[in-house]
Order: structure tokens, then sequence, then C-alpha cells
């Protein structure tokens, strides 16, 4: 068989492969198209949303653009509905599909007529802002949001605070503002405190804790500075000032010394030790610094006068 001839073979069955597999699809699509299309009619409404879906997702076509619009509206998704009209009108010839373009830009601005208008203020330096779930920028100052009408939330979160949370129902087309600030409660710190010898007594500004350890709550109050006093019999007390901010953890540790005791640079063998080896040092350092002279030179007189009295 002629080389030519069995290229043209070849290619014809490739041609013949692609070909089954794109009608395949085109099957999978239209099949899934009326199943979408039958969950609408229903009123099925998020099942047919999510069939329509996957029919777009093998092959786009305008109509199934436009039923998915429909099933996302009667769900009450009113922003997905828009952005699908606004597919609908992107993949919709002008000629050949005007009425259902006409459809859409109606059905477009019916819904955003719909939509609530939310100014969301968020103060307080937050760390987290979450609106139905999803994830907005953590900044301070307003947020201008398009809602779906129904149940709204908002969760603000900010380190060392307690969450703060809103529940509102938006109505169809209605303009709220909010107003939420994530420092409005801060959390009160939490602190251990532990003392040597375990018998201490421990004192929060005056408030007896107990002996040896102590673990407390401080509520948060900007500026306080709070008096820690731990006291043993026979050991010498100590006292501290000490401030906590919004949820922190601190641990304190207190190590009493007895009465009576000597630092070690009070004791007096500390001094005799330090005098004697600085000696010994600047001894060393004199000799090595001396140039090297013998004993028949004179230069120790006193071992010169001892030869002499030898001979």
């Amino acid at each position: 068989m002629r080389p030519a001839l069995l290229a043209a073979l070849a290619l014809g069955a490739v041609l013949t492969s692609g070909g089954g597999a794109l009608a395949q699809d085109r099957a999978d699509a239209r099949r899934l198209f009326e199943l979408g299309v039958a969950a609408l009619d229903d009123g099925r409404f998020a099942e047919a949303a999510e069939l329509l879906g996957q029919s777009l997702a093998i092959r786009d076509s305008p109509s199934a653009r436009f039923n998915r619009a429909l099933a996302l509206r009667g769900a009450g998704r009113y922003r997905e509905a828009i952005a699908e009209c606004e597919h609908t009108l992107a993949v919709a010839d002008p000629r050949r599909h005007r009425r259902l373009r006409a459809q859409a830009e109606q059905m477009k601005e019916e819904l955003e007529a719909q939509l609530a208008h939310v100014e969301l203020v968020v103060v307080g330096e937050p760390d987290r802002v979450e609106v139905d779930g999803e994830l907005l920028t953590p900044s301070d100052g307003p947020h201008r949001l398009l809602r779906d009408p129904g149940p709204f939330s908002v969760l603000v979160r900010r380190q060392g605070y307690a969450p703060v949370q809103l529940r509102e129902e938006l109505a169809a087309g209605e303009r709220r503002t909010f107003e939420l600030d994530a420092s409005a409660r801060p959390l009160p710190a939490r602190v251990v405190l532990r003392a040597d010898p375990p018998e201490a007594l421990i004192r929060f500004d005056g408030e007896e804790l107990g002996l040896g350890r102590a673990a407390i709550e401080v509520p948060y109050e900007a500026g306080r500075r709070h008096r820690i006093e731990v006291t043993a019999e026979g050991f010498e007390g100590q006292r501290r000032e000490v401030s906590f901010g919004p949820g922190e953890e601190a641990r304190l540790e207190f190590a009493l010394s007895a009465v009576g005791a000597t630092p070690i640079q009070r004791k007096w063998w500390f001094w005799t030790l330090l005098l004697v080896g600085a000696g010994a040092v600047a001894t060393g350092v004199g000799l090595a610094m001396r140039p090297d002279t013998s004993i028949e030179e004179g230069d120790l007189g006193f071992a010169v006068e001892v030869l002499r009295v030898g001979r």
C-alpha cells in the first residue's frame, strides 16, 4: 500500500475519532441541559442551576446561560444571576438571538433593582472581616456592597479582642449602613504567677491570691498598672508594677532571697581572691615587659652582693 494512502487513512481515523468525541460531548451537554430545564420547571432551582452549570462546562450556549440565570434567580442568588445574564449577552448573537438578548437585558435590570445596597463601616484596626462567609480586605473605613435580599452576616476579628458579629435580614432594594468596632470588647489577660519558696504569699493589687502559685484573668484597662507583692517569712519580699495588653498571656517568676544572705560581692574572701588574682596578673605582665638581663650585669643588686660574700 502506498505511503500517501496510509497517511490518508490514518488522518481519516483521527478525524473520525475526534468527531465521535465531539458528538459525545454534545450529547452529554444536551442531556444535562434537558435535566436542568426539567428541574427548573419543577421549581428545583438550586438543582437546576447545578445541572445547567455542568452542561455549560461541556459546551457553552446562550440558551443554557439564560436558563441558568432563571434558576439562580429562583434560588435567590441574584448576584450570580446577573453575572449569568451578562454572560448570555456576551455569547448570544445579536441577530439570531435577538429575543433572548432582550429577555436577558430585562432580567438583569430587574435583578439589579432588587439588590440591597450596604455600607459597612469597620473601625478598630481589624485583622479579618468576613461578609456572608466571604473574606474582605481587613481595613478600617467603609465597604460598599451589593447583596442578595435575605440573611446578611458579618464577622470581624482582631487579636486580643472578642469577635464582633452581626446578623441581619436585608429586604429587596433597601439601603442599610452598619458600623462595627473590632476593638469593642478587649479580652482579659491570662497571667500565671510563680514564687520560690513555695510558701510565699502572692498579692495582686492588694488581694491575696495564694501561696507559691496563682493563675488569674486580668480585665484590660488602657494605661492601668498593677502591683504584685510576694512575701515569705525569713525572706526578702519583692514588689513589681506591671501592665498587660488585651488578651495577653504572661508568666511571671519571683525568687526570694533569704533574710541575712550576703551577696557574693560583699563577702571578704571574694575581694581577697580578686586582689590576689589582680596582683598576679600585674606581676606577670611586668615581667613579660622587662628586657632579658642577667644577674651578672648587676641588674639585681642583692644577688650580686650575695655572690661576692660567697667568694
